[in-house]
């Protein structure tokens, strides 16, 4: 969670999706906050976190329509990738993945 002034602003989690590799979930921040560099530093703790976790490895989804969230994913060296597990066949999501050791 991230917090400006008490107030929750963003947040996100992880969880294990395959040994050494973590699944971003979650990702948000709310409308008024955004632009302020609050979601990367969000990704950043989570990948920080994951890394010293043990997982090598962070993959992700997002909408086709979120094409902010996708920019900011690849700004951050996120690759897309084949849609994987519940995502394979679905035209609206975007898959990606990247390396964080």
């Amino acid at each position: 969670m991230y917090y400006e002034n008490g107030i929750g602003l963003g947040c996100g989690a992880f969880k294990e999706y395959q040994p050494k590799m973590a699944e971003i979930k979650r990702m948000f921040v709310m409308p008024e906050a955004r632009g302020k560099g609050i979601a990367v530093a969000i990704l950043n703790e989570l990948e920080a976190w994951a890394a010293v976790s043990g997982y090598e490895s962070t993959l992700l989804e997002t909408s086709v329509k979120l094409e902010s969230a996708i920019a900011l994913y690849k700004k951050s060296g996120y690759q897309t990738i084949e849609n994987y597990g519940q995502y394979v066949g679905v035209e609206s999501s975007v898959c990606m993945r990247k390396n964080i050791n």
